[in-house]
């Protein structure tokens, strides 16, 4: 699942968790969903992504994107052992 489908949920001003999982980034660039949303404007203090494989600058965006974030939980997925 890309990660640009959980930029609507940023802008949710009474949700203050969000649980993700699965969720990647297409290539290494920033999406441009999550690049359209301002730093400090989301609600959000929880954030749990588990089993994902965002980018760095994915997850440097996802973060600024939150005003008070208090936990931030990122497992990320690991390939398949062959």
């Amino acid at each position: 699942m890309d990660c640009s489908i959980i930029a609507p949920y940023f802008l949710r001003p009474s949700l203050c968790g969000l649980y993700g999982h699965k969720i990647g980034s297409n290539n290494d660039d920033v999406h441009l969903a999550l690049a359209a949303l301002e730093s400090g404007t989301s609600s959000l203090t929880h954030l749990d992504l588990q089993y994902c494989m965002v980018n760095q600058p994915d997850i440097i965006s996802i973060v600024h994107i939150c005003k008070a974030l208090k936990i931030f939980i990122y497992a990320r997925l690991r390939p398949p052992i062959i």
